[in-house]
C-alpha cells in the first residue's frame, strides 16, 4: 500500500479546511481561536484511505502571517492541492504558496477551484464563454507559467459536494503513481510535542526516508539525545511500524516534553550529526520589481481582474539581489533559524553557497530549505542541502565547488573523485554513501574496480595510484639531486606531495614491494641511487680517511663534531653512517654523538659475552671495567646493545642474550 502526504495550500479563506473536511470528514481546525477567526493558524491533519493506499492531508495556514507554518507543513509533502477560490481568484498567498511548493521540490499537484457553487454555472454545458469557463481558461493560462502547468484542475464545492468525487479520483491516481522515496536514514521532523496520560512524551510529524518501528533506538537532533520508540500511532491506530511518507505519532522513552525544542528531528543514529555549517545549491526567485507571472483576467468572474500590483513584490520575484554575507531566515522541516549566507562565487552570482548558523541545526543531503529575507519579510528562493556536515570554507575554493557539483549529479563515482581531490587523495565510503543518498553496500558496489582500500571504508582511487607513485619517485629523485651525498631521503620528503599520510604510506609500501625503492626506518631512496659510486677520487680518499680515524680510535671514539675538518666532511660522515660503515651513538646526558666502526662494537659484544656468560648479571660499571673504557662511552654502547637485543636490561643490571648473535651494527635493509 502506497502512502502519500498531500499539503493543501492557497490563499486565506479560499476553502482549504472545508475541502479537507469534505474529503475526510475531519475538521482540521482544532484551536478555539481558529474556529473563532474562521481561519487556520497551525497546520491541521487528516487522512483518507483509497484502494491504492492512504493520503495524509496537511492543511496549511493560508494567511501571510503564518507563512512559516505553511513551509513546515509543506516540507514533508510529495503532492500539493492548490486551492483557488472561484469567487476571489488568484491572490497573494496563492502565488507565494505555489512558489514555495515548487522551491521545496513538490512537482505534482491537483488544482482545486473551490466554492464553485457561488459562481453562476453556464446556461448550457457546451457554452465556452460563460464566466466560470472563462475563469478556468484564464487560470490554466497562468499555470502554464509554473511547474504545475499540466496539473488536473477540478471545480468543486465543499458545501454541495460537487466535484468531490473527482478530487477523490485524482488522489487515487496520485497514489497509483507514487514515487519511491530515495533511501535515506529514517527521519521525522517534529511538528508537535505533547504528553499523553499513561504514555508520556509524544511527538508527531511526517516520516521521511525509511520506515520506523516500535523498539527502535533513535536520536533526537540537534540535542544529540538517545531515545527509544515506545509505541507508534498512525491515522488513529496503534501500529508496530509506520511506512515512510505517512503521518505518525511516536511515544518516546527517555526524554521529557520540555527537553524537545522547536525544530527537533527524530532520526536513526547513522543519520548524521548536528551542524552549524551547510553547503547548499541555491534556486532564487527572479530579481524584479514587477513579478513575472501574468494574472490578468484571473479575478472574480464578472467583477474585473486582479492585477499584479495587488500581489506586491516578493510573491513572484525579489526586489534586490541576494548579497554575500547577508543574514537570512532559513526554514526547513520544522526548523526556522537565521544564518549568514556566504557565496562561493560572489562575483559570478549565487549558485553554490554556505549557510553558517548561529547555533547547531540538523539536516540531511537533498533537503530543501526556504530562504526568506529578514526585513522586509520576503521569500527569496530555496537552498538544496548538498553537504550538511560541511566545514567553514572561503569563497573561491575550486576543489570544494567541484565536490558540490559532483553531489548534485548523485553519481557515487563522481562524488568519490571529488572527495579524493578535496581530501589529499583519499575518501571515506561513508561520505560517498551519505552525499550520494544511498547506503554503504550500494556505494561499495558502485565503486567496485575503481578503488584501493587503505583502511576499513577509507580508499584511494585506482586511477590515481600510478600518478602518485610517479610523483613519489620524482620527489625522491629531486632530493637525491639536491643532496647527492645522502644515501637516504627522509620519509618526510613525501609530505611535499600533499597526500594524506595513509595514502603516502600506501604508495611507499607499493614502491618498496615492487623494488622501485629501498628504505629503512630513517628514510628511503630510489633503487638505483648510490652516492658512493658518484664520489670523486678526492672525496673517496677523504671518506676512507674518516673511516680509518674512527676505526683506529676503537672504544675511545672521536666526537662526530671533531671529524668535520672540511665543510664536506659532515656530509661524508653522514654517508658513512647511512651506509653502515660507521655507527653513531648518542650520549644523551652529555649531548654528544660518538662514532664507531661496526667491528669495534661487535668485538665489545664478544668480550662482554665471554666475561659475563649468560645468564650472569652485570652492572654498567662492571661492563666499563671489562672493556677498559669510560662511562661516557659505555652508557651509549650498552643502550645500543639493549636496543638490538644483545643485552637484556633488568633494573640496574643486564645480562647477555644467548639467543641473539652479534649483528653487524648499522646495516640497512
Amino acid at each position: 500500500m502506497n502512502s502519500v502526504c498531500a499539503v493543501v495550500i492557497g490563499h486565506v479563506d479560499h476553502g482549504k479546511t472545508s475541502l479537507v473536511r469534505a474529503l475526510t470528514g475531519t475538521d482540521t481546525d482544532r484551536l478555539a481561536e481558529e474556529k473563532t477567526r474562521g481561519m487556520s493558524i497551525l497546520p491541521g491533519f487528516a487522512h483518507c484511505t483509497y484502494p491504492a493506499g492512504t493520503v495524509d492531508f496537511i492543511d496549511a495556514p493560508g494567511h501571510e502571517d503564518f507563512i512559516q507554518a505553511m513551509i513546515g507543513a509543506a516540507s514533508g509533502a510529495q503532492v500539493a492541492l492548490l486551492v483557488v477560490s472561484a469567487v476571489e481568484g488568484i491572490r497573494a498567498q496563492t502565488l507565494e504558496h505555489l512558489a514555495i511548493a515548487e522551491l521545496l521540490g513538490i512537482t505534482r499537484a491537483v488544482v482545486i477551484v473551490s466554492k464553485s457553487d457561488l459562481v453562476a454555472p453556464p446556461a448550457r454545458a457546451e457554452e465556452p464563454t460563460s464566466s466560470q469557463a472563462d475563469f478556468r481558461v484564464a487560470l490554466r493560462r497562468v499555470l502554464t507559467q509554473t511547474h504545475i502547468a499540466d496539473a488536473p484542475m477540478i471545480a468543486c464545492s465543499a458545501l454541495t459536494g460537487e466535484g468531490i468525487a473527482d478530487v477523490h479520483a485524482a488522489l487515487q491516481d496520485v497514489l497509483e503513481a507514487a514515487p519511491t522515496l530515495r533511501p535515506t536514514p529514517c527521519m521525522l521532523p517534529i511538528d508537535r510535542v505533547f504528553t499523553r496520560q499513561g504514555y508520556g512524551t509524544v511527538v508527531t510529524g511526517t516520516l521521511i526516508g525509511t520506515d520506523i518501528s516500535v523498539g527502535a533506538e533513535m536520536m533526537l537532533q540537534p540535542a544529540h539525545r538517545r531515545v527509544t520508540v515506545r509505541s507508534l500511532q498512525s491515522r488513529g491506530e496503534s501500529v508496530q511500524a509506520v511506512q515512510a511518507g505517512a503521518r505518525v505519532a511516536v511515544n518516546l522513552r527517555g526524554v521529557g516534553v520540555e527537553e524537545i525544542a522547536r525544530g527537533a528531528v527524530l532520526c536513526t543514529p547513522e543519520a548524521g550529526a548536528p551542524t552549524t555549517t551547510i553547503d547548499v545549491a541555491l534556486t532564487l526567485l527572479p530579481i524584479t520589481a514587477t513579478p513575472g507571472i501574468d494574472t490578468a483576467g484571473i479575478g472574480t468572474p464578472g467583477m474585473g481582474t486582479l492585477g499584479m500590483g495587488t500581489l506586491g513584490i516578493g510573491t513572484a520575484g525579489i526586489g534586490k539581489p541576494l548579497r554575500h554575507m547577508e543574514e537570512i531566515r532559513v526554514s526547513f522541516g520544522t526548523t526556522r533559524e537565521v544564518a549568514t549566507l556566504r557565496l562561493y562565487s560572489p562575483k559570478t552570482g549565487p549558485t553554490l553557497a554556505q549557510l553558517r548558523f548561529k547555533k547547531p541545526v540538523f539536516g540531511y543531503v537533498g533537503q530543501r530549505a526556504i530562504l526568506r529575507r529578514l526585513s522586509p519579510a520576503q521569500t527569496l528562493g530555496s537552498a538544496t542541502f548538498l553537504d550538511p556536515q560541511a566545514t567553514p570554507e572561503r569563497a573561491g575554493n575550486s576543489a570544494r565547488t567541484a565536490l558540490l557539483h559532483a553531489i548534485q549529479t548523485g553519481a557515487p563515482l563522481d562524488i568519490a573523485h571529488a572527495l579524493a581531490a578535496d581530501n589529499h587523495g583519499i575518501a571515506d565510503l561513508r561520505d560517498v554513501a551519505r552525499l550520494g543518498r544511498t547506503d554503504i553496500p550500494a556505494a561499495r558496489t558502485a565503486l567496485a574496480g575503481h578503488t584501493e582500500m587503505l583502511a576499513p571504508d577509507i580508499f584511494a582511487l585506482t586511477k590515481d595510484i600510478p600518478r602518485h607513485k610517479a610523483a613519489f619517485i620524482e620527489a625522491l629523485a629531486g632530493y637525491h639531486s639536491a643532496h647527492p651525498l645522502r644515501i637516504l631521503a627522509p620519509h618526510s620528503i613525501a609530505a611535499g606531495l600533499k597526500l594524506a599520510p595513509l595514502l603516502r604510506d600506501h604508495i611507499e609500501e607499493l614502491l618498496f614491494q615492487e623494488g622501485a625503492i629501498r628504505r629503512t626506518t630513517s628514510g628511503c631512496a630510489t633503487r638505483g641511487h648510490d652516492p658512493i659510486a658518484k664520489l670523486s677520487a678526492s672525496d673517496r680518499v677523504r671518506l676512507d680517511a674518516i673511516e680509518g680515524t674512527v676505526q683506529r680510535a676503537g672504544l675511545t671514539p672521536p666526537l662526530r663534531s671533531a671529524l668535520a675538518v672540511d665543510p664536506k666532511d659532515t656530509a661524508l660522515t653522514d654517508l658513512l653512517c647511512n651506509t653502515g660503515r660507521l655507527v653513531a651513538l648518542e650520549n644523551i646526558a652529555l649531548k654528544q654523538t660518538l662514532l664507531f666502526v661496526p667491528a669495534t662494537l661487535s668485538a665489545a659484544a664478544e668480550t662482554l659475552g665471554a666475561v659475563f656468560a649468560p645468564p650472569a648479571p652485570f652492572t654498567t660499571s662492571q661492563a666499563r671495567d671489562a672493556l677498559g673504557t669510560s662511562r661516557k662511552v659505555i652508557v651509549p654502547v650498552l643502550e645500543h646493545f639493549d636496543s638490538i637485543g644483545i643485552t637484556l636490561r633488568s633494573g640496574d643490571t643486564r645480562r647477555m642474550s644467548a639467543q641473539n648473535p652479534v649483528p653487524p651494527a648499522g646495516t640497512t635493509r
